[in-house]
C-alpha cells in the first residue's frame, strides 16, 4: 500500500514530488490489480474478481480507498490468498481452513476489503 499512498499524495522520503501528477485511491488500485495483470498477459486469469477467474486477493482491515491518506503508507494484508488457497493468514480468519469463503461468515475481525492481485 505504500505504492498507491505515494502515488495518490505524490509524497516520498525526499518530499513531494509532480503534485500535479496524484491520481485517485481507485485509480492507484487498478493500476495495481486489472491493469497489471493485463500488462503482464494474465488479465482474462487475473486482477479482478470474476467467474472463472483465479482467486488472488489481499484483504486489508481499513478499507483501503477511504481510510485516512496516512494509514495506507503502513498498510499490512490480515489475509492473503492465492489460487484460491490461503497464503497468509496470521489472524487465523479462515479458522485453520483451506478455504477462502470462510472468511465471509461473519467472523469479528474479517478483513472490510479485499483487493484482486496481479
Amino acid at each position: 500500500m505504500a505504492a498507491i499512498w505515494g502515488m495518490t499524495t505524490r509524497r516520498s522520503p525526499v518530499g513531494v514530488l509532480g503534485p500535479g501528477h496524484a491520481i485517485t485511491r481507485y485509480e492507484a488500485a487498478r493500476l495495481h490489480t486489472a491493469d497489471a495483470a493485463r500488462f503482464a498477459g494474465n488479465g482474462r486469469i487475473r486482477g479482478t474478481f470474476a467467474l472463472g477467474k483465479l482467486a488472488d486477493f489481499a484483504a486489508y482491515p481499513p478499507e483501503p480507498l477511504t481510510c485516512p491518506v496516512d494509514e495506507l503508507r503502513g498498510l499490512s494484508p490480515v489475509l492473503t490468498v492465492v489460487g484460491g488457497r490461503p497464503r497468509h493468514d496470521p489472524r487465523g480468519l479462515l479458522g485453520g481452513s483451506d478455504h477462502p469463503a470462510r472468511a465471509s461468515t461473519g467472523k469479528p475481525g474479517v478483513p472490510a476489503i479485499a483487493l484482486p492481485c496481479c
